[in-house]
């Protein structure tokens, strides 16, 4: 595989048909972030995104798997997750680090995403 999926829905089905892996999408994710010559992205957590794709692997090994397990996303930095860093592009809030995520953000997590 070489590009992203278009939607949620292709990306879903190359999952569940195992024709691609969520460690693979989450690469392909990965890499055009790095590469987005606009600089959109303070920053990057690429451990992290692999260590999620891991778990999302297991869970749909597993057959246990909710619907958006595996499907890569990007949280814009005013929608925080607990223990990253968050300026959301302000000086003052440089160097803040939340002690809890945004409800979007656990509920896309709680879906396997």
């Amino acid at each position: 595989m070489t590009e992203l999926p278009r939607s949620i829905r292709e990306a879903a089905a190359l999952l569940r048909d195992r024709k691609a892996s969520a460690l693979e999408l989450a690469e392909l994710a990965l890499q055009r972030s790095h590469a987005d010559r606009h600089n959109a992205w303070l920053h990057l957590s690429d451990d992290h995104a692999r260590a999620q794709a891991r778990a999302a692997d297991a869970r749909l090994k597993a057959g246990d798997a909710p619907l958006l397990t595996g499907i890569p996303w990007r949280a814009r930095t005013s929608s925080g997750r607990r223990r990253f860093r968050r300026p959301a592009g302000s000086k003052i809030l440089e160097g803040y680090i939340p002690a809890y995520s945004a409800t979007v953000v656990e509920r896309l997590d709680a879906q396997g995403a």
